[in-house]
This record gives C-alpha cells, structure tokens and sequence, in this order.
C-alpha cells in the first residue's frame, strides 16, 4: 500500500472523529467534555501512526536508494572490467601485430639472402 493510499484512508477516519466530536460537543454535559477529550487524544494517536508511517516509507526510500546506488557501482566495476579486458585484447592485438611484421622481416632476409645465394652460384 502507497503512501497517498495510507493518507487517503487515515483522512477519512479523521473526518469520522471530526464528525463524533462535533456531535458531543452538541451535549452540555461533563460526559460529552470526557468524549471530547477521548477523541482529541485518538486524533493525536492518528497523527502519530501517519509519522511512523512516514517515518518507515522515509526508510524504505532510503533503502531503495542505496540499493541503487550498489546496483550503479556494480555496474561501474563491471564497465571497468571490460574496459580492463578490451585494452588486453589491444595489447595482444599489438604484439601478434609486432610478431607478423617479425616474420615478414625474416622471410623477406631469407628470401633476399637467397636469391643473393643463387647469383653467386651460377
């Protein structure tokens, strides 16, 4: 149950109390002045029950709140992560990139040193 919800029906037994005291107040008599002030003092009640029920959504709010905030800085480490693993996989990029320019190196000297070979052969 929401918070307007709560309101909406704590509102409407305020309106009931409202309602019996005016009725009681009607009588002259001490017993209606004991009512009277039985009724003030279940309206107080009232008002502290929608505290505490403010109180306990303020706290759920808060809850939720942080568990956004676990969510959001899961989310950041997981981004890092992957930011982690793209800059391995660049780095192996670079260094097959620095081993196929090797072997390039060395079969362009074999080739070269062998058709150096073959000339003074003939």
């Amino acid at each position: 149950m929401n918070k307007d919800a709560i309101n909406r029906r704590l509102y409407k037994r305020l309106i009931i109390v409202e309602t019996a005291i005016h009725r009681v107040s009607c009588q002259p008599n001490s017993i209606g002045m004991d009512a009277i002030a039985f009724v003030i003092s279940a309206i107080a009640f009232i008002d502290l029950a929608i505290a505490f029920i403010d109180l306990a959504i303020a706290f759920i709010d808060l809850a939720i709140a942080f568990i956004d905030l676990a969510i959001a800085f899961v989310i950041s480490v997981v981004a890092f992560i992957d930011l982690a693993i793209a800059f391995v996989i660049l780095a192996m990029a670079f260094i097959d990139l620095a081993f196929a320019f090797i072997d390039f190196m060395i079969t362009v000297a074999d080739c070269t040193c062998s058709q150096t070979t073959n000339r003074y052969d003939k």
